[in-house]
């Protein structure tokens, strides 16, 4: 059997009634209890664990995206959750905003380091020029 769509992600959430029946929701028609892990961090917060697809639950994306603006308000700091469906992939960025700034910031550095080493001297030294220009208009 094939999977449609799967979600996967994690964040810190503080610890609302809001945030505890929106988890009770979702968990409630998975049929993997692995899918969907909740562990108490603190007295004031939690830490969430969603893998999921269709295989797993009776829920669709757009219930697991109803359920993400829910969580929302409630995230510490950010949280990424990579989505699959039909063959197209994105990431849903949740959580205050200079948290996800600054995460998106990182993640594009470690993506630009990691692609680096396969750059051509030339290609290097353009990207290099980019930079400095991109610098300059800041």
């Amino acid at each position: 059997m094939s999977c449609d769509y799967r979600i996967q992600g994690e964040a810190t959430v503080r610890y609302t009634p809001e945030v505890i029946q929106a988890i009770n929701d979702l968990a409630s028609d998975v049929l993997n209890r692995d899918s969907v892990a909740v562990t108490e961090t603190h007295s004031d917060a939690l830490e969430l664990h969603i893998d999921y697809d269709d295989i797993t639950t009776v829920h669709t994306p757009g219930y697991v995206g109803s359920f993400l603006e829910k969580i929302s308000p409630a995230v510490v700091g950010c949280a990424v959750f990579e989505i699959e469906t039909s063959g197209d992939r994105w990431d849903e960025w949740i959580g205050e905003d200079q948290a996800i700034k600054e995460s998106k910031s990182r993640s594009a550095l470690f993506g630009i380091q990691d692609m680096s080493r396969d750059l051509l001297p030339e290609d290097l030294a353009r990207c290099l020029e980019y930079l400095q220009e991109r610098e300059r208009s800041l």
